[in-house]
């Protein structure tokens, strides 16, 4: 599809609250997209910096550029297809989802984010286009270089960790 016709993604409402859901496929491998949506350094290069501990129960800090620095709680983490975090909007704790499945010759990004007021899902589909400019076919990784859900090291410019597999 090409990029003028793309469906940018959808937005769900169920009473006062929405949702927005994206569906994407990338041209890298399933591990390199969860790399893209779990690394810190990759993250800070399409979404934002992130610090903190990414274990479930763990809390960690998104940067934005504008100052905004949302604390959020990790769910679920199944490394590596599915994150899960709540991420406190307005003070009312909305709900991330991302999964990561093999897609063909790519890989498949499902995003959800529930419980929104209307008008809070405008910034997704611009950070989903840097993600897309930035996904690419990765070179070949060993086990230990793999990451998981957890930080270790931080972000560029940003104090705190980095994600690695759980128990590393």
């Amino acid at each position: 599809m090409g990029e003028l016709t793309q469906v940018l993604g959808r937005i769900e409402r169920e009473g006062d609250t929405v949702a927005v859901v994206f569906d994407r496929h990338y041209p890298t491998t399933p591990d390199d997209l969860w790399q893209a949506c779990t690394d810190p350094e990759r993250l800070a290069r399409w979404f934002a910096p992130v610090s903190g501990d990414l274990r479930p129960g763990g809390r960690f800090t998104i940067h934005f550029d504008d100052a905004d620095t949302p604390s959020c709680r990790v769910v679920t983490c199944e490394a590596p297809t599915r994150l899960v975090w709540e991420w406190p909007v307005r003070d009312v704790p909305s709900l991330v989802t991302v999964e990561v499945s093999e897609d063909g010759q790519g890989s498949r990004l499902v995003l959800r984010h529930d419980r929104l007021a209307a008008g809070q899902a405008a910034g997704y589909a611009s950070r989903l286009g840097h993600l897309r400019a930035r996904a690419r076919r990765p070179r070949r990784r060993d086990a230990r270089t793999r990451v998981g859900c957890h930080v270790e090291r931080p972000a560029r410019g940003v104090r705190g960790g980095g994600l690695t597999a759980p128990g590393g």
